[in-house]
């Protein structure tokens, strides 16, 4: 037995003191500031590329808003995934919360957004299209919160497209009035989206001459004319061709519609219960049958969204290793 007068030997060890603020979100395995910028320079890079050949942008007042398709491409790059933590109705439309996780699991960003049936080109939108948009811009807007940055650093607005105004006309800086072969041929490299808005001779030669550096396009007024002949012709095949694929906007879905959409379930692995949940959800009803053509043409878009989502994620797991880039 111990008395207050004893003296008990013992080993002094100093507590540890812990930290339980959580760490920032290592996207890039690493928190050297100069290894971070490196990094997200090859992300940007690798991500413009994408951006560029698969038409991820909306130009407003002349200036390129990323898509949700592009901030879902750039969340895949870096492992992370998004998940609507809810979605309900407000006065007038639907409110909606998204929470961005990183590789661990951990909540790294989230936002909340709406979508009214006020706004201008909402006004003849159904329900279940305010409620889908509310959840598409909430996505864009918290990964904007975690990403923007990256998104910056490969050329475009920080906001989504999704989260811009897009009732008033668009304002495009449009060149002045051309008066040269050369000006002109910048006027439309630039309205192809392929050098930005010059002003004047010495800009555009300057502009026209810095892409066909970048694109292997020989410098002369015949080969780059002909050069933006062949992508307007491409960009009027491929709208041909995606009028052709949502034929039938309205009343019953056409027979390629019924195919697109039974694929795209089928590379979503969704079930009978599944899909059967969706329909309920998205537009009151149990049934495939049930669809009208209008609402499958919207089907397909958000499957397609979803597939394409899951793609960028796939490639990401191939690319990618511990948070950061394989040599």
């Amino acid at each position: 037995m111990t008395t207050q007068d004893d003296v008990i030997d013992a080993e002094y060890k100093p507590l540890a003191v812990v930290d339980e603020r959580s760490a920032p979100p290592a996207l890039f395995g690493t928190t050297d500031p100069v290894e971070i910028i490196q990094s997200a320079v090859r992300v940007a890079d690798a991500l413009k590329a994408v951006i560029v050949s698969k038409k991820l942008i909306t130009v407003i007042q002349g200036k390129d808003y990323p898509q949700v398709e592009a901030w879902l491409t750039l969340a895949a790059m870096l492992r992370l995934t998004t998940v609507c933590e809810w979605s309900r109705p407000v006065d007038g439309g639907w409110e909606a919360r998204v929470f961005v996780r990183d590789a661990s699991g951990a909540t790294v960003g989230a936002a909340e957004a709406q979508c009214l049936v006020s706004e201008k080109s909402k006004r003849a939108w159904e329900g279940y299209a305010i409620r889908s948009m509310a959840q598409t811009r909430a996505t864009s807007k918290a990964l904007r919160s975690v990403l923007g940055f990256i998104m910056t650093l490969a050329g475009y607005q920080p906001t989504p497209a999704e989260e811009m105004p897009n009732d008033a006309p668009a304002k495009t800086d449009k060149p002045a009035k051309a008066s040269t072969p050369t000006e002109l041929l910048a006027a439309r490299a630039t309205r192809l989206g392929l050098i930005p808005v010059t002003q004047g001779f010495f800009a555009a030669k300057a502009a026209l001459e810095n892409y066909s550096a970048k694109s292997n396009v020989p410098f002369s007024l015949v080969a780059m004319n002909a050069h933006c002949d062949m992508i307007e012709a491409s960009e009027r095949a491929a709208d041909a061709e995606e009028q052709a694929a949502k034929a039938t906007p309205i009343g019953k879905p056409s027979d390629k519609q019924k195919a697109l959409a039974m694929a795209l379930h089928s590379q979503l692995n969704h079930n009978d219960d599944k899909r059967h949940a969706l329909y309920a959800s998205l537009f009151g009803v149990q049934s495939f049958n049930d669809l009208t053509g209008a609402q499958v043409h919207d089907l397909i878009d958000l499957l397609q969204t979803d597939a394409d989502a899951a793609a960028a994620q796939f490639n990401a797991n191939d690319t990618f290793e511990d948070g950061g880039f394989l040599s």
